[in-house]
């Protein structure tokens, strides 16, 4: 019972953060109902962080978690989740994947229903980016694809290869992780690529831009259109839930865009 109420690092519970220079793992805050008399909502502390890393972080997303081929691995670590991070305003900037799992080895000297897992987080890899790391997205429709816009001008695309096959005994729990770059591709010319959003309903990749541009990209990085806006500048996007053409985004004001492809 014990391994199963610490069991996991789950998303819906858990929040990573950035704090400058570390990753910071936190409990999500309760949601209390908003009464007159309601109590307010408990504080979120740290569960676990990176520690000084040294260099400034500016993204931080979820990956899938790791393979491990079916094979069982050993209960001191109970869960491992994926993330990766990105750099900013560095002299070499880069992609980094890290490993947070979640333990109940020596979290109680007895075994409890409510005994509390302890956290560790580790550094798996890393790979150089093009300039700073300003935006990312996951696709984890297969083999997870991690995108990245620049701060270069750029959109670039990482394929996510993890696994825990193959490890030794003494290393179970461990994860080994490669990120390799698949292709990198001109946005903007001079303008920096401030949102990606990948959207598995649509197949397509979106990115926006400093110049108030959205353009768009299949998974193997051609580019589908490009199209310009009103806006100075557009900062960030997204899709609609449940609408596989249909993008939002914010620059001065809200756009709502209809990207279905258009008769030849």
């Amino acid at each position: 019972r014990a391994n199963d109420a610490a069991a996991c690092l789950l998303r819906e519970r858990r929040m990573l953060g950035l704090c400058e220079d570390d990753l910071l793992l936190e409990d999500e805050p309760a949601l209390v109902e908003i009464t007159h008399n309601a109590p307010p909502a408990p504080a979120t502390y740290p569960i676990c962080h990176s520690g000084p890393l040294a260099a400034k972080q500016s993204v931080v997303r979820w990956l899938s978690p790791p393979s491990s081929g079916g094979a069982e691995l050993d209960l001191e670590y109970e869960h491992t989740e994926l993330a990766v991070a990105g750099t900013w305003d560095e002299q070499e900037n880069e992609l980094t994947m890290w490993a947070w799992r979640a333990s109940t080895v020596g979290a109680n000297d007895v075994m409890q229903d409510d005994a509390r897992p302890t956290y560790a987080c580790e550094r798996i890899c890393a790979a150089p980016h093009d300039g700073c790391v300003l935006s990312a997205s996951v696709c984890t429709d297969s083999l997870p694809l991690v995108f990245c816009g620049s701060g270069s001008g750029t959109v670039s695309c990482y394929a996510a290869h993890s696994d825990t096959q193959g490890m030794e005994v003494a290393d179970a729990g461990r994860v080994r992780g490669r990120l390799e770059r698949l292709w990198c591709q001109d946005t903007r010319p001079n303008f920096a690529t401030l949102g990606v959003s990948w959207s598995s309903q649509a197949g397509r990749l979106a990115a926006v831009c400093e110049d108030g541009s959205l353009l768009l990209y299949d998974v193997h990085g051609s580019r589908l259109e490009c199209s310009p806006s009103q806006e100075m500048c557009l900062f960030a996007l997204c899709w609609k839930e449940g609408g596989a053409h249909t993008l939002l985004t914010a620059g001065s004001t809200v756009l709502e865009w209809d990207v279905r492809d258009r008769p030849q």
